[in-house]
């Protein structure tokens, strides 16, 4: 009977969401760069102090500049070149509402599974942009330049530390780097921490093993 009732509570919710959301609610969180309406909260506005960052955002990388690059040049505000690809490709800053990216695994379960895409909730033409389509799309057209996908190369391989070896100093895994020269592998591989990019705050500073030693 607890399993009936949960189940029933659980359908009730999800067809108010489902409604709020047909009817361009925003029932969720607010991203970055946005806030909710104080007379309605249901609804998104500008909010004065992140939203100037968003739309530098955009604007930097529509005139070129890569994800890492933005990261580093917001690097005292704590960013990473993820968190500004995640901001790049979301139509929300076009003032649309994007919702039901997610569900969960079952009633009992905290675990998320993804949603295709073509079963999102969108409603277009909600609240404000922060950034014109114009903008957006010259954005998304650099997203990505000059990025290369290693996994077309014979060479690289899936690393056999992954997810046991991790850096002494920081404790975030270690990444496999190198490269193969003569048809060497081993004398010219190592692994090197993963917060030692420049794009993030307070990098770890000169870990790297070579896998000959480990």
């Amino acid at each position: 009977m607890n399993e009936v009732y949960l189940r029933d509570g659980s359908r009730k919710v999800k067809n108010v969401l489902k409604n709020k959301r047909e009817s361009g609610q925003y029932c969720a969180c607010p991203p970055y760069g946005y806030k909710k309406n104080p007379d309605n909260v249901h609804q998104l506005i500008p909010d004065e102090v992140t939203a100037p960052v968003v739309q530098r955002i955009f604007a930097a990388a529509a005139s070129g500049d890569s994800s890492r690059k933005i990261a580093m040049e917001l690097n005292s505000d704590l960013w990473n070149y993820t968190t500004i690809k995640r901001i790049l490709k979301n139509e929300v800053y076009l003032g649309h509402t994007l919702l039901g990216k997610t569900r969960k695994a079952s009633i009992r379960s905290e675990k998320k599974l993804p949603v295709p895409q073509e079963d999102w909730a969108v409603t277009r033409g909600t609240h404000l942009p922060l950034v014109s389509q114009e903008t957006f799309d010259a954005a998304a057209l650099n997203l990505g330049k000059g990025t290369r996908n290693y996994q077309k190369y014979d060479h690289v391989r899936k690393s056999i530390f992954s997810g046991i070896a991790v850096c002494g100093r920081c404790g975030h895994s270690l990444c496999s780097c190198g490269t193969v020269y003569k048809g060497e592998r081993e004398k010219y591989w190592y692994l090197s921490c993963t917060r030692q990019r420049p794009d993030i705050a307070d990098p770890c500073e000169g870990v790297r093993i070579r896998y000959s030693d480990l």
